[in-house]
């Protein structure tokens, strides 16, 4: 009764199976979470899902493949990763090149899948604005901000009728 569920976006960030921030790139959804989406629709709702654009769980397959595109900061020569120990887990993710051809490739195709199973709206693209310098100097051609904007690119040619957040 308060708001028009025609003119509202509802952003989920904690939608799933995994948990907030927790083993990417899986974006396998919470068990109930199509119906839940289902649900909203017919209320009228516009649904936002929260995904990250660089990021690979240092324990997910995927950075065994993808580990070598992982950021390194030029003064440390550490690798960079999304440390946050006070939750119960701990997230700990690798911050992986957007510069790096075959990431935007995975990335963007996962992003596809999603979308195909679930239809939101619209994706919020976290830590688009954390652009960093890589020490592992340019790949495929590009440096991190150059791979930020052609992941943008991507993504919008492969979903062209959902809208982007970051």
């Amino acid at each position: 009764a308060r708001v028009d569920a025609r003119k509202t976006l509802l952003y989920v960030p904690s939608w799933r199976r995994s948990g907030y921030d927790l083993s990417y790139p899986d974006y396998t959804p919470a068990p109930d979470f199509a119906q839940r989406m289902q649900q909203a629709r017919d209320l009228g709702f516009r649904i936002m899902l929260h995904v990250n654009h660089f990021a690979v769980s240092v324990d997910s397959p995927v950075y065994e493949e993808m580990k070598a595109y992982h950021l390194r900061d030029p003064v440390t020569k550490q690798l960079m990763y999304w440390d946050w120990p006070y939750t119960n887990p701990p997230i700990k993710f690798a911050y992986i090149n957007p510069a790096s051809k075959k990431w935007r490739e995975f990335f963007v195709g996962r992003m596809v899948e999603l979308c195909n199973k679930l239809r939101p709206d619209a994706l919020h693209l976290d830590q688009t604005l954390v652009v960093l310098n890589d020490d592992n100097g340019l790949i495929d051609g590009l440096n991190s901000m150059q791979g930020n904007i052609e992941l943008h690119k991507a993504i919008r040619v492969a979903l062209p009728d959902v809208a982007l957040s970051g």
